[in-house]
């Protein structure tokens, strides 16, 4: 009987290795996306950057070799800072990088072998009331715009456009302005800070696919940040996704654990709620994670540049299938940027 079960721990074992693997596989013939990451390093043990060049510039396609990334989608401060960093891609100071405009764009990284960036703004430049300065953000290259961000960040009355988690009250005129000229622009709405009221809204406005770029789930981590259940089900009605983020605080669990497990936990409500077509997977941080000594550190699994390698083992280890780790990893995402940016 002793034989047999070891036999069976053995074959289990077996199976389990086999699975790690087969997920590391699935990464490698995937399209992954994060759907809010800086691509700033730094090497957070005070050795040498393995992705800097003798040049001192980031080499993209060593990034997207290790990590398994394909695209992210870039958060920029304002339109200077969207200048500054488009300029760096143009002239070559990240290395295999290339500025995202166009469904063709991304459609060609797989046979171009480079990184792709997605310029995305949470916290708008003034306004002025009007929507006009929209345009310019995206002659400039701005793809994704979120609608209000949280708590403490007070734009002129005259260009709110909707209130953010923790605050009350729902999309504005403006707001409702704005979503309009997006859809027009082919640009993707966000709601990742909105609260309820103000992501309900801009879900029954919006003519295109809306998304949370990085949001949890309040059924899962109960606080203000996360998403209802409400909510997450208006989003995928749209078509959009969810992209589940690794900030600790936002996935941990009542006893404290922030680990890929209580993570994973945030995969599983999505998939019960609104089904495997609308999740996506998001960092926001950087794409070698925050420091151990940040509030928004969750595990060192989770810090690490090939972060997502990590979760798609969980993924296979507990039987998700193939296809539909690979729809987590980027193919959701695909999808929704393929029916809102131009061709």
């Amino acid at each position: 009987m002793m034989r047999l079960l070891g036999i069976c721990l053995m074959c289990l074992s077996g199976l389990l290795q086999a699975q790690v693997l087969d997920a590391g596989k699935i990464v490698r013939d995937s399209f992954v996306v994060d759907s809010e990451g800086s691509y700033y390093l730094r090497d957070q043990q005070g050795g040498d950057d393995p992705f800097t060049t003798t040049e001192g510039v980031c080499d993209f396609g060593r990034l997207k070799e290790f990590s398994g990334r394909n695209l992210t989608v870039m958060n920029v401060s304002g339109e200077r800072s969207l200048e500054v960093q488009v300029k760096a891609i143009s002239d070559g100071g990240y290395k295999n990088a290339v500025l995202i405009q166009s469904f063709g764009d991304i459609a060609a990284l797989r046979s171009s072998g480079k990184f792709g960036v997605l310029f995305y703004i949470q916290t708008i430049d003034p306004l002025g009331g009007s929507v006009e300065k929209i345009s310019s953000w995206h002659r400039k290259g701005l793809r994704v715009f979120n609608i209000a961000y949280g708590r403490g960040h007070n734009p002129a009355k005259e260009d709110v456009l909707g209130y953010g988690s923790g605050d009350n009250g729902g999309l504005t005129r403006l707001g409702e302005k704005v979503v309009a000229e997006l859809n027009r622009l082919k640009m993707v709405v966000d709601v990742a800070h909105a609260n309820d009221e103000t992501a309900m809204d801009v879900c029954r406005v919006s003519k295109a696919p809306v998304v949370a770029t990085h949001a949890n789930c309040h059924a899962v981590t109960p606080i203000d940040r996360n998403k209802s259940d409400q909510v997450l089900k208006a989003i995928a009605k749209t078509g959009g996704v969810i992209g589940v983020t690794s900030i600790g605080w936002m996935f941990e669990t009542s006893s404290g654990k922030r680990d890929v497990n209580a993570f994973v936990k945030h995969i599983d409500h999505l998939r019960k709620v609104v089904g495997i077509d609308h999740i996506g997977l998001a960092s926001d941080a950087l794409l070698n994670g925050w420091p151990a000594d940040s509030r928004h550190f969750a595990c060192p699994e989770l810090a690490a540049p090939d972060r997502w390698k990590t979760v798609a083992s969980a993924l296979a280890a507990k039987g998700y299938k193939t296809e539909d780790i690979q729809k987590i990893l980027g193919l959701n995402w695909v999808r929704v940027f393929k029916a809102i940016l131009p061709p």
